[in-house]
């Protein structure tokens, strides 16, 4: 079986339908939470809003996943996790220049993890605890097609539930 970043590389002229075979009409997201509780909470959530949502416990379920899954509309990650952490996940994700738009979740939202975060290309920082339907409103900004929905929601970071700090040049 082909791996989908090799599959990306050989795609003509960058056509997205090949790279897409197989996929279904919904938009996928792609939860990498070690808290199940909180994991299946968030993917019970998603999938009432209609998003097929794939569910992984660490960073190294997360690589794998996207190794073998070739469309993911949204990442939601936490930032500590077991094996690998949800920034070191983020850091490979960007040095192979993958644009997926990518939302840490954290519970230690220091200024200098949303400085960190930010410098690696993160979408959106959440921090716990978090109103559910601030999430499901980014999501659904961040999977709704046109650049210029995406780019009110690129970068910002909220901190239960309110937001508090936006990168310079986006308004919300």
């Amino acid at each position: 079986m082909q791996l989908c970043a090799e599959r990306m590389a050989t795609t003509p002229e960058g056509d997205e339908a090949d790279v897409r075979e197989g996929r279904q009409d919904r938009s996928r997201v792609l939860i990498a939470e070690d808290d199940r509780e909180l994991r299946s909470l968030v993917a019970f959530a998603l999938e009432g809003d209609g998003y097929e949502v794939l569910q992984v416990e660490d960073g190294r379920g997360l690589s794998a996943t996207l190794e073998q899954q070739c469309w993911i509309d949204v990442i939601i990650s936490d930032v500590r996790m077991p094996r690998r952490g949800g920034l070191e996940a983020l850091a490979d994700f960007r040095r192979r220049n993958w644009s997926t738009p990518f939302i840490i979740i954290t519970a230690f939202g220091s200024e200098e993890l949303h400085e960190e975060a930010h410098r690696l290309g993160v979408t959106a920082v959440v921090d716990k605890p978090f109103e559910m339907d601030e999430l499901r409103t980014l999501v659904r900004r961040l999977t709704v097609p046109g650049p210029e929905e995406k780019a009110r929601t690129t970068p910002e970071v909220i901190r239960g539930g309110q937001r508090r700090w936006r990168h310079p040049g986006f308004d919300l």
